[in-house]
């Protein structure tokens, strides 16, 4: 996969795979090429186990879709990177957290700056 054109949270993915509201923006986002933290999508599959789903499944169901190992990308988080994410909590907050899909940018280049 290329760059990844957004980042998703786990309210996002969720959305998507429960057939939420906003479910369609996050398939094109999908479709796209995207990105999530290996936490976030963690959080995904650890409620969706709550819900009587196994990980596995949930997990091979995206490889299908060619999700997974296709146009999804699930990357590790840093110290630093949270020190990021924690800075845009404010901004969250704002916004509402039911769905979240930021621009994606490596915040870990030299430049912090967006594409």
């Amino acid at each position: 996969m290329e760059s990844p054109t957004c980042v998703l949270d786990a309210s996002a993915l969720l959305a998507y795979l429960n057939d939420e509201a906003g479910a369609q923006l996050v398939e094109d986002a999908l479709s796209r090429g995207s990105a999530i933290s290996a936490v976030n999508m963690a959080e995904v599959l650890s409620q969706l186990t709550e819900l009587g789903k196994e990980p596995e499944d949930v997990s091979n169901e995206l490889q299908r879709r060619g999700f997974l190992g296709g146009t999804l990308a699930v990357f590790p988080l840093t110290s630093d990177d949270a020190v990021v994410i924690a800075n845009c909590t404010e901004g969250r907050k704002r916004m509402g957290s039911l769905l979240v899909i930021a621009p994606a940018w490596d915040w870990r280049s030299d430049s912090g700056s967006e594409p």
